[in-house]
């Protein structure tokens, strides 16, 4: 099958050195606050840290050869209802392979997905069976890395789904699997809805659910269940006006709170110390994309087994330079 034809153009990424330098030169230039002496990591990441990871990733992080590594694989735009999508699209070798979307989450991309790619296209040669093959699809979601500027706003799961279906349609696939996790197991189910008879499977981790309004779907639920589903509201703003403007700015608290986070599961440090990884993304996408928006479960789509293992809400109204600064 031919990936490429007048709808859908291969694509190579190739970051302008000058732009490169505009992060380095804004990295140098960074304003550093300062803080209360004895804290460590107590009141979120410590500045002499930040300011080792961010020279780090100002003179020795590589970003050439993580950008050679991406073009190892097979890469297209197309543009569907006026958005561009950006995706990798990686056959397999065996012929009776299973077609298998991989919808990726917040914050991550398609890079999440990278060291999957071997075993789950060509299982055989990683110690698997043919039968276990898949032919991949590895989208952008709209709003992240490549797939910019969004066509406008309203670019909910339900209609990243449409969209994602239409791909898959445009690639001459008329049954297929579809895995993701945290934002892509948002998408993933509408998708199931819209197309059912294209969808032959679904696997989703990460993924949240919420009380439907049913008659006695709270009954069973703990004291402790019950705070947290209350907390919950006033976190989402579903409490009173002046509850949800104090609820507004969470996803930058959230962003301060994650390094803490990860030095707890990691003693020496976010990500075990190790700083590479820090700039990829401390949940380990393995890029170090210089992008604002730049995990691991069994499934079974269809009978097919396979083992999938890799890191895993976007802010779908404002797009996303995949230029702009992740640290």
């Amino acid at each position: 099958m031919a990936t490429a034809t007048p709808e859908i153009r291969p694509f190579h990424i190739d970051i302008p050195q000058a732009d490169l330098d505009d992060l380095y030169a804004r990295l140098a230039n960074t304003r550093w606050p300062s803080e209360l002496p004895g804290v460590g990591w107590s009141r979120g990441v410590p500045v002499a840290y930040l300011r080792e990871l961010a020279e780090y990733w100002r003179t020795s992080y590589d970003w050439r050869a993580h950008e050679a590594m991406l073009n190892q694989h097979p890469q297209y735009l197309t543009d569907i209802a006026g958005q561009t999508l950006h995706f990798l699209h990686v056959r397999s070798p065996e012929p009776a392979a299973v077609p298998l979307l991989m919808l990726h989450g917040w914050p991550g991309g398609v890079v999440d997905f990278l060291d999957v790619i071997g075993p789950l296209t060509d299982p055989v040669r990683h110690g698997g069976a043919a039968e276990d093959a898949f032919h991949l699809v590895i989208p952008s979601l709209p709003g992240f890395g490549f797939s910019t500027p969004l066509a406008g706003p309203g670019m909910n799961p339900a209609r990243m789904a449409d969209l994602l279906g239409q791909l898959m349609s445009r690639l001459g696939y008329q049954r297929y699997g579809v895995q993701g996790y945290d934002t892509g197991a948002w998408v993933g189910p509408h998708l199931g809805k819209q197309y059912p008879k294209q969808v032959i499977g679904q696997h989703f981790n990460a993924l949240i659910t919420f009380p439907i309004g049913e008659p006695g779907e709270f009954d069973d639920l703990t004291e402790a269940e019950q705070q947290t589903w209350q907390e919950m509201q006033n976190f989402n703003g579903a409490a009173p006006a002046g509850m949800a403007r104090r609820a507004a700015p969470a996803k930058p608290r959230r962003r301060r709170q994650l390094l803490p986070q990860w030095r707890d599961i990691h003693p020496r440090g976010p990500v075990g110390g190790d700083r590479e990884r820090a700039v990829r993304g401390a949940g380990d996408h393995g890029h170090g994309l210089p992008c604002r928006h730049a995990a691991g479960a069994g499934r079974t789509v269809a009978g097919h087994r396979s083992r999938v293992t890799g890191p895993g809400v976007h802010d779908t109204g404002e797009p996303a330079s995949p230029l702009a600064g992740q640290v």
